[in-house]
């Protein structure tokens, strides 16, 4: 890749309020947090900023709007360099909030995520020229017609698969690269090998499960293999796949193969959850050493 080629990154804009508590609070208590932190998140926008930050243009189409929240959304964009383009310009809409509580003692996060605010017909906007596309498998109803014409002129879909969604089924035969989390269950599916099937089975030539910190089993046109992750003391897990996948359209696209790309990213990410928040880790960066 040249340095300075785009990516676009289709899906989720968020406000994340996040907590970290001792342990997770008991039904109908009190409890002090320890650290807290408000700061953007949603699958789409954390990979955009990840991208942005290993020295990539990356393009956000998202729904952020023009609301109460929407602002800090923007601002935060144009501060990691990301360019944005809005499917829905309405002062009534802004990004869904979610509360997100971090256990210090294990660094896993519980999620609360507030409903999506519908913001009726999606803004018109011409297909991408990028030569990647991240797609996090929401507003896929609302985007469809724009996936399908930028796979037409030959654009690459990766999917960002954190969990099955009644829109997957529809986003799949443009999908070519797809990398998902252990919660990615096909209807009918149940192992992790299962799920590497049904996607080749799919003609996604190129496909990998996470697993957090158990290794990463990936298949590449039919070759499979696996990645350790390094094991560290994490402190918030929240966004690691999200880096990951930023991380690894930065490596795919600068020519590396894809378990190369991935083994590459999984670092990254590694480094991540060793950080309260999604952005810390890129003070601790090493771009020689990654």
């Amino acid at each position: 890749m040249r340095v300075g080629a785009e990516c676009v990154f289709l899906g989720r804009s968020t406000l994340d309020l996040l907590y970290q508590v001792p342990e997770f609070p008991r039904e109908d208590t009190k409890i002090m947090a320890t650290r807290s932190l408000a700061q953007c998140g949603g699958p789409a926008l954390n990979a955009a900023v990840t991208f942005a930050f290993l020295g990539g243009l990356a393009h956000l189409i998202s729904a952020v709007g023009r609301g109460g929240t929407s602002e800090i959304v923007k601002a935060e964009l144009q501060r990691y360099g990301v360019r944005l383009t809005d499917m829905c310009d309405d002062e009534g809409f802004s990004p869904p909030v979610s509360s997100v509580v971090i256990n210090a003692a294990s660094g896993s996060r519980t999620i609360f995520n507030a409903p999506a605010l519908p913001f009726g017909q999606a803004a018109e906007f011409p297909i991408p020229s990028a030569p990647l596309l991240l797609a996090d498998g929401f507003y896929v109803s609302e985007t469809l017609a724009i996936l399908g014409g930028f796979r037409e002129r030959g654009g690459v879909i990766c999917l960002d698969g954190g969990s099955w969604k009644p829109e997957t089924e529809a986003l799949l035969p443009l999908v070519s690269i797809a990398i998902c989390s252990e919660r990615f269950q096909p209807p009918g599916i149940r192992t992790i090998e299962e799920t590497l099937d049904y996607l080749a089975a799919r003609g996604i030539s190129y496909a990998a499960i996470t697993r957090g910190k158990s290794p990463i089993a990936g298949c590449d046109r039919g070759h499979r293999f696996s990645i350790a992750i390094e094991p560290v003391d994490a402190v918030d897990t929240l966004a690691a796949g999200d880096i990951l996948h930023g991380a690894f359209c930065w490596y795919f696209l600068r020519g590396e193969n894809f378990e190369d790309s991935l083994r590459a990213a999984a670092k990254i990410a590694t480094l991540s959850v060793r950080f309260f928040g999604g952005r810390e880790w890129m003070a601790h960066f090493d771009r020689e050493g990654r």
